[in-house]
């Protein structure tokens, strides 16, 4: 039998890195060199982190300093502060476990696109993902030895790689935080999500993030960067293994979702 896991039970599968060293490791000089059709890594690494919880000073070269680990984390210290953005409800979704690292999230619609609502990036509408527009301070927590550098999308990144490569749309959700800061405007769509645990339904919303704004996406946030567009700057780690869950309907079926109006 398949095995069928929630959401909120989909692990990942992470290295025993070596903590000690501020020098970069081959894994992740090999992500700052990602190439794939429409994509390409900047090939620098403007700065090595390991774990712990960092402020964020986009004053200096150093993106961010080390602070207490007693501070609270910008998702606690703005838990009170959510609006809901406009967003779609996808009933039912599940992960499918085949064989190692390949998963499958199924859906129960039963039509072929979802058509995902877009929304501007604010503070408040990122907090119903539990995500947050960085402001200088505001301090993250990064339980794996991460990296920032940047990131090339180019305009035919969907259909050369997520549609002929993959096959179709995929959702992430992993054990690593990002912050993903789009340089110019035109950036595309950062597409996060999460599970209402009642019923299993997959909510999503298409943000647009305006040019600089750096929006910290915390570990386990289900998301998509099949909808970015030019250059982000990513905070991110090459330690962990993870799922991109294709996204699948009824009979095994395709299903992608299309990028809405503002409702």
């Amino acid at each position: 039998m398949v095995p069928v896991m929630s959401f909120a039970k989909q692990i990942t599968i992470c290295r025993h890195e070596d903590a000690s060293t501020e020098m970069p490791t081959e894994q992740e000089l090999q992500l700052s060199r990602l190439v794939r059709p429409g994509m390409t890594g900047g090939c620098q690494i403007k700065q090595i982190l390991l774990p712990g919880k960092y402020a964020y000073d986009p004053a200096n070269d150093a993106l961010y300093r080390s602070v207490n680990s007693t501070v609270l984390d910008v998702t606690e210290s703005r838990r009170d502060s959510v609006q809901t953005p406009n967003l779609v409800r996808i009933e039912m979704a599940s992960w499918q476990w085949y064989r190692k690292m390949t998963w499958t999230a199924y859906l129960a619609s039963t039509i072929h696109e979802v058509s995902v609502p877009v929304h501007a990036a604010e503070d408040a509408t990122l907090g119903y993902y539990n995500c947050r527009i960085l402001k200088p301070g505001d301090v993250i927590s990064l339980n794996h030895r991460s990296i920032v550098t940047d990131f090339l999308y180019r305009d035919d990144y969907f259909d050369s790689y997520v549609v002929d490569v993959i096959g179709g749309s995929l959702i992430e959700q992993h054990a690593f935080a990002h912050v993903d800061t789009p340089i110019h405007p035109h950036s595309g769509y950062l597409v996060i999500g999460k599970i209402d645990s009642v019923d299993q339904a997959l909510e999503l919303t298409a943000f647009v993030v305006k040019a600089g704004d750096s929006v910290y996406i915390p570990a386990g946030t289900i998301h998509t960067n099949d909808y970015l567009l030019g250059t982000w700057q990513t905070l991110l780690s090459s330690a962990c293994e993870f799922p991109n869950a294709r996204l699948r309907r009824p009979g095994d079926k395709p299903l992608r979702f299309v990028i809405g109006h503002n409702q």
